[in-house]
């Protein structure tokens, strides 16, 4: 249960977060769900929002991408964007 003076979030937010996000973790792979796994950060009510997610390698990402939220948290501190295209070689380089 939520404080009166702590922010809430539900589904809109979450969902907002998946598509205007920055990447803050990620992607790894994580062998028990056979899925990438990634941190995206967002505000939410003016508080940082971090949502943990897998993607299923089994799925077809552009016909149908099956995409699991694991955790949603608010956390302290900034949100600090990956650095992208350093990781972007490496995870194409593996594949499910």
């Amino acid at each position: 249960m939520l404080r009166k003076e702590q922010p809430g979030f539900n589904s809109v937010d979450v969902a907002n977060i998946v598509r205007r996000s920055n990447i803050v973790r990620g992607p790894s792979y994580n062998e028990e769900f056979h899925s990438w796994q990634y941190s995206l950060a967002d505000q939410v009510e003016g508080h940082k929002f971090v949502v943990d997610l897998l993607l299923d390698c089994e799925a077809d990402y552009d016909v149908a991408p099956k995409v699991t939220i694991v955790t949603g948290k608010f956390q302290r501190g900034r949100i600090r964007k990956q650095a992208r295209g350093k990781d972007d070689d490496d995870a194409q380089d593996q594949n499910c």
